[in-house]
């Protein structure tokens, strides 16, 4: 485990992250296209092109979270590497991955975007789970010190090595069983979409768990900004789901008054 990789004069930068980043999507885009042409999907260079679309994407939408982090009082030029770290592993670069996904389908005049939605939310924990490997060979996304039966001897971003909650690990794990989990469940959901809000709520509890043993500033009471973000996607998504089961229970009863 190297958490530095490449020194450039006095700038130390890390290479890890970008090279798990394009091999956790060339995987990615290797398992979606044997995906796409089983759902029946037409326009399979579309489909190359959204995957290719989707780095450069989670690109920007990482520095914008950096940008974010600056204005919250995070100092962005001090922790740049915690920044970096925050922005790619952000709500952010997931929520943009998908939202480009309702674009395309919406473009291709697809009846339902939720089928397209499901698609890539089946995909992509197996995408951020290569990832995290590149997290766990930087140090970032580290755990808090601890000194209890879950610490395991690793560094922190600067290098500093100590017994910490392994926050990587937990990350790695839960984006891999949650990939497990959803491509079992693929085929057998009732309505379009509901794997995407599925995906959202089950990785955003797990997220607010593991990012609550993470070594991040409070934003609100004892709860970092992550932890917030998670609170609030999955506030949404349960909604989402409620209000989908209100539609269900009414066609039933208009169905049940008809007959």
């Amino acid at each position: 485990m190297f958490p530095l990789l490449v020194d450039i004069g006095d700038l130390q930068f890390r290479f890890s992250t970008l090279i798990f980043m394009i091999l956790g999507l060339a995987v990615g885009t290797a398992v979606a296209g044997w995906e796409y042409k089983r759902l029946g999907f037409n326009h399979q260079r579309r489909n190359q092109l959204y995957w290719t679309l989707a780095l450069p994407l989670t690109f920007l939408i990482s520095m914008f979270s950096a940008f974010l982090l600056n204005l919250s009082g995070w100092d962005l030029f001090e922790n740049l590497e915690n920044a970096l770290s925050f922005g790619f592993s952000s709500f952010g670069a997931i929520l943009g991955v998908l939202f480009l996904g309702y674009v395309q389908s919406k473009l291709l005049k697809e009846p339902t975007a939720g089928k397209r939605l499901d698609f890539i939310s089946s995909i992509l924990p197996l995408s951020l789970g290569i990832y995290r490997i590149g997290c766990l060979l930087n140090g970032c996304c580290y755990g808090e010190v601890t000194d209890g039966p879950l610490g395991v001897y690793l560094p922190d971003v600067h290098g500093v090595w100590a017994y910490r909650y392994p926050t990587q690990i937990l990350l790695m794990f839960l984006d891999f069983w949650l990939f497990y989990w959803l491509w079992r469940r693929r085929d057998k959901q009732p309505f379009d979409g509901k794997l995407t809000l599925s995906f959202l709520i089950i990785f955003g509890a797990g997220r607010f768990l593991i990012d609550g043993l993470r070594n991040l500033p409070a934003a609100l009471g004892p709860f970092n900004l992550l932890q917030l973000t998670s609170f609030c996607i999955i506030t949404i998504a349960l909604y989402i789901v409620y209000e989908f089961r209100n539609e269900s229970n009414l066609k039933w009863t208009r169905t049940i008054k008809g007959q």
